[in-house]
């Protein structure tokens, strides 16, 4: 097992290293991409609601419009839709 406290040289001059990139390195700005649409897919799951709200709240910060689609496996059922459709 390695010993931290006296790191092989090779090790300590790679830390060296990064460290000093890290410090002349230039900061990058991070514009985040402009929102028209979003789309929030459901699937009656406990986090379905969830997953609603944050794209309701990311739509009115963005004036965005948001889309919430409805998946499920399997044959179409009234009740899943129902419940669904209660989500939304």
């Amino acid at each position: 097992m390695p010993d931290s406290l006296s790191p092989d040289d090779r090790d300590l001059n790679t830390a060296i290293h990064d460290f000093e990139a890290a410090l002349t390195a230039k900061r990058s700005e991070l514009v985040p991409p402009e929102l028209n649409v979003i789309l929030v897919a459901i699937d009656g799951s406990n986090q379905s609601d969830m997953a609603i709200g944050i794209a309701a709240e990311l739509a009115r910060r963005t004036s965005a419009t948001a889309h919430v689609a409805c998946v499920y496996v399997g044959s179409p059922d009234a009740d899943r839709d129902a419940a669904l459709a209660a989500h939304v």
